[in-house]
């Protein structure tokens, strides 16, 4: 077995990797490449594979987020082919990564959860030997998440007229230009959300623009986007109202134009990550949980001269 810092030229092998591994978390080649490679923080450095008779066996693959502090990073994506794993393949891979990062000066590492370029919220409940794996290794659970899903293809006109039912005056909706990307960043940043920036930017980046906004007078009040994240899936999000124009009923309305669109892309389901109000998509959208997430963090305890 040979350890050796991934390639572009791996994308096949990485991806019989995944698929033969992570079987909730299926990947399509775009999407591996948008999680790996695309990362505005991709680091060749941190993402290791283990190949075995020119096939490759395992992958674990970390990154850094500068502006996190304090210093924070992830173990974005980590994969062994079954018939390999419980031989310390991973627990190598873990060794060396978290090495790097301590001389890097992290100070704790979370699983999955790498916003904004990220596959899932946590570690998804039913990878009962990933869990294992890291809580042996000294990876605390600190909390759990949600992603819901929506099933386009029933009728939610119910659903759909709750977030009608409500009319705000002088608002007006529609398709955001590129032009506002500078209204929805300063809404951002009144409301201290400046950390979806980089997906939203993503959204204004696609053609068309896949971010509904809701405007009065000279401001976006409030925006939802789609395919800002996992471009292609049925990824909803991200979503935000300006907080003194809340439960007027925009963001129902908004939530449904992003819904809409993946109708016209002939999508079956949306998936809406990392959920928060619940209560909301439930009432808006007909939504449920699918997925269940365990966040896990890991503190990292520093030589003296490194704090």
């Amino acid at each position: 077995m040979k350890v050796r810092l991934a390639k572009d030229s791996d994308i096949d092998g990485l991806l019989m990797l995944w698929n033969n591994s992570m079987k909730y978390d299926i990947l399509s080649p775009e999407i591996l490449e948008e999680k790996i490679w695309d990362d505005p923080d991709f680091d060749p450095s941190l993402c290791f594979v283990v190949e075995h008779r020119t096939r490759i066996i395992a992958l674990m693959m970390a990154v850094c987020r500068p502006e996190n502090k304090p210093k924070l990073s992830y173990i974005k994506m980590c994969a062994v082919l079954p018939e390999f794993q419980k031989k310390g393949i991973g627990g190598r891979l873990l060794e060396e990564i978290e090495k790097r990062l301590v001389a890097r000066g992290i100070e704790s590492i979370r699983i999955c959860e790498s916003a904004p370029n990220y596959l899932n919220p946590g570690l998804d409940a039913r990878y009962t030997g990933a869990m294992v794996f890291f809580e042996r290794h000294g990876y605390k659970r600190f909390n759990e998440t949600w992603n819901l899903e929506v099933d386009l293809s029933k009728k939610n006109e119910k659903a759909k007229k709750a977030g009608a039912q409500k009319k705000v005056k002088d608002i007006k909706l529609g398709r955001a230009q590129k032009s506002d990307l500078k209204l929805v960043a300063d809404l951002l940043e009144k409301e201290k959300m400046g950390s979806w920036l980089p997906e939203v930017k993503n959204g204004f980046a696609n053609s068309p623009v896949s971010i509904f906004v809701a405007r009065k007078d000279d401001k976006v009040m409030a925006f939802a986007g789609y395919d800002c994240n996992n471009k292609n899936t049925g990824w909803f999000g991200p979503m935000l109202t300006d907080s003194t124009m809340r439960r007027a009923g925009i963001g129902g309305l908004l939530l449904h134009k992003c819904l809409d669109e993946f109708k016209k892309q002939g999508k079956h389901l949306a998936t809406i990550p990392w959920v928060g109000p619940i209560g909301f998509y439930v009432k808006n959208a007909n939504a449920a949980i699918a997925r269940v997430f365990y966040r896990y963090e890991k503190k990292i305890n520093l030589p003296v001269g490194q704090l």
